[in-house]
């Protein structure tokens, strides 16, 4: 997904995207993609 919010961030053996809300637009892709239905 290409977009300025959101940063993968990856710790030990963990990975997950951390979504930036001053640069978020509301476009809503990162919920649109995301396969856990963690973003509402």
């Amino acid at each position: 997904v290409s977009c300025n919010a959101l940063s993968l961030i990856e710790e030990d053996d963990k990975s997950y995207v951390e979504i930036d809300p001053n640069l978020c637009v509301g476009c809503t892709v990162c919920a649109q993609v995301c396969k856990f239905d963690a973003i509402s």
